[in-house]
């Protein structure tokens, strides 16, 4: 079932649709996405870059927009460790949403 929701068209687009936010902030310089972020480095994700339309699901799944979280994979699905587990996003997705270090 996750694997149909985050595989769908929509999931990895960064243009601006009323399926995404991304037209409506501001990204720090310091922003990348998930998929550029090194193995075992904590950010956090800019909620505003994800799809709207997966976000409930993202956050059912304890990514928040305050929530810090570490990169355990980068290459291929990312893998990211919040909160004791562990949450896999497709590269489409990855590349999709944005995310700032934190300081240790």
């Amino acid at each position: 079932m996750f694997r149909d929701i985050l595989s769908s068209p929509g999931a990895g687009s960064t243009k601006s649709t009323p399926a995404t936010r991304s037209s409506t902030v501001t990204v720090p310089e310091n922003a990348r996405s998930l998929q550029q972020i090194a193995p075992e480095e904590k950010v956090q994700i800019i909620t505003e870059t994800v799809p709207s339309t997966l976000l409930p699901l993202l956050q059912a799944m304890g990514l928040c927009n305050n929530c810090d979280l570490r990169v355990c994979q980068s290459n291929g699905t990312c893998i990211l460790a919040v909160e004791g587990s562990r949450i896999g996003l497709s590269d489409q997705l990855a590349a999709s949403i944005q995310a700032v270090p934190v300081c240790c």
